[in-house]
């Protein structure tokens, strides 16, 4: 049997969550709505802006309008932020993905465009190691499934493996993915390591 994984490279391997962070609080501010950074940071990790408006909640109420437009230039701001440079990453966790695509077929589902990820890839010295991008964007979660369900598919595996932060693995979990939680929390429908740095080759084997 053949195991395909598939990996979102923001915050496991590339530090984005500032950035994104802060492209969502200045579309916020925007807008009228005032949120600390604490708290929009807490809502943004390990997931995408429409998910970190949805568990902002009553924090930032917004009409439909207003929650496009905030999406939006977002959107824009992580645009003009990620032409100014690639985001740092983990040298560990980078030379860890190199480890297992030496094992396993890498894909990519992450919330960057695919563009910037192409990009993130060919600077780190990873673009060899994947097999295909595929980019949540701002999806809301239950509109993820396609993108990690095409990422499967793409593999051509008799099983599949998501690895990611917890936010996003429900709906790699619907698509037909076991899950691999990076977090420092335990995990009740996840195996879960602290960091990306700890997944070795045989840990993905030993998941059922």
């Amino acid at each position: 049997m053949t195991v395909g994984l598939v990996v979102e490279i923001e915050e496991l391997v590339f530090d984005t969550l500032t950035m994104r962070t802060d492209a969502l609080q200045l579309a916020l501010t925007l807008e009228g709505v005032r949120v600390t950074h604490a708290d929009v940071r807490r809502a943004h990790s390990g997931a995408t802006a429409a998910m970190a408006l949805d568990a902002l909640g009553a924090s930032a109420p917004m009409d439909m309008v207003a929650r496009d437009l905030v999406l939006t230039r977002t959107a824009t701001a992580m645009r003009a932020i990620l032409d100014r440079g690639t985001p740092s990453f983990d040298a560990i966790a980078r030379d860890r993905v190199v480890e297992l695509s030496a094992e396993f077929p890498i894909a990519v589902v992450t919330r960057a465009g695919t563009v910037d990820a192409q990009r993130m890839l060919e600077e780190s010295g990873l673009e060899a190691c994947i097999r295909t991008i595929r980019s949540l964007g701002d999806l809301p979660e239950p509109a993820q499934h396609d993108v990690w369900a095409e990422a499967r598919a793409a593999l051509f595996t008799d099983r599949w493996i998501a690895v990611a932060r917890r936010p996003l693995l429900s709906a790699a979990r619907r698509a037909g993915f076991s899950t691999i939680a990076i977090d420092e929390a335990p995990a009740a429908n996840d195996a879960a390591l602290v960091s990306l740095a700890q997944l070795d080759a045989s840990f993905p084997l030993s998941i059922s």
